[in-house]
């Protein structure tokens, strides 16, 4: 199991514990995380749960999920976020699947944490099962922090690609949907729960992360990334209208707390996305220029 993690103080230690009590036979598995130059006790706390921690300088968790598979042993490698925890009987049902030669990588579901914060509410609310949206779409991909592949797919496409710190899940999976033979399976029951960023600056930074990634998607694979398209600016701005109007009724005592919360949400959400995915966009093609 390959468990990368920046920064992840506040989380590593619940994803851990969750790792060590696996139903899965201790003797048949190994936990890697890997630290991605954290500035925090993150490789310190995981050390002291037992954890084989290595240090990936180069940032990105596309470089870090890399160096757990080359630190590893396995011919299967299974991958989890640091801010994730595990069912105990995950690892059971997330490799079942793999019995039929015929399947690559298993994808297991993700869930969210019982939010603690209105950010992490609306941002359960929005998500769902998100696994279940990822791999039904054409093509298919999963998202890694809940992934079983075989090691010999994961060399046949390369891995990774360090260009994407996010978006890196639907790169791969349709590197891996188009580079081989084998098939992406969906293991419901193998589940993991995700915990939220807690506030709206957080949220704002992380969907500012995801549309940078679609937009470098969109570059790569301008014939199927409809789903990561360059978002107009009408978006965000009708949404900081929304937001304005809200706060001025919230003012007037016309509106709920909650309903301001849910205008600053979709603000931050849709503004973050939209700089991100034009920002992607022109990294993508300043890369391709250089690159052709």
């Amino acid at each position: 199991m390959v468990v990368p993690a920046r920064n992840g103080e506040d989380s590593i230690g619940d994803c851990l514990r969750s790792l060590t009590a696996l139903e899965y036979p201790a003797d048949l598995h190994e936990l890697i995380v890997v630290d991605n130059a954290s500035s925090d006790r993150t490789a310190e706390i995981a050390g002291e749960l037992g954890a084989g921690v290595v240090t990936e300088p180069r940032l990105g968790v596309s470089n870090a999920r890399n160096r757990g598979v080359a630190e590893g042993r396995g011919e299967v490698v299974a991958f989890i976020d640091d801010d994730c925890v595990a069912e105990p009987n995950w690892l059971d049902r997330l490799v079942e699947p793999l019995a039929d030669p015929e399947v690559g990588a298993v994808a297991g579901e993700m869930r969210s944490v019982d939010p603690d914060t209105p950010a992490q509410r609306y941002m359960a609310d929005l998500l769902g099962r998100w696994q279940r949206f990822a791999v039904s779409q054409r093509p298919p991909f999963a998202v890694c922090a809940n992934l079983a592949v075989r090691r010999s797919e994961f060399e046949l496409v390369g891995g990774f690609d360090p260009l994407f710190r996010r978006g890196q899940d639907v790169d791969f999976g349709w590197r891996l949907h188009e580079g081989s033979p084998l098939r992406l399976a969906f293991a419901e029951d193998a589940v993991v729960s995700h915990r939220h960023l807690p506030s709206a600056s957080d949220l704002a930074r992380q969907q500012f992360g995801w549309g940078y990634g679609a937009g470098l998607l969109g570059v790569r694979y301008p014939g199927h990334a409809e789903g990561h398209r360059l978002p107009p600016l009408r978006e965000p701005a009708l949404a900081g209208i929304g937001l304005i109007g809200v706060a001025a009724d919230r003012a007037r005592g016309r509106r709920s707390p909650e309903q301001l919360e849910f205008a600053i949400f979709e603000f931050a959400r849709k503004g973050g996305w939209w700089a991100g995915a034009h920002a992607g966009r022109a990294r993508g093609k300043l890369v391709k220029r250089l690159s052709g």
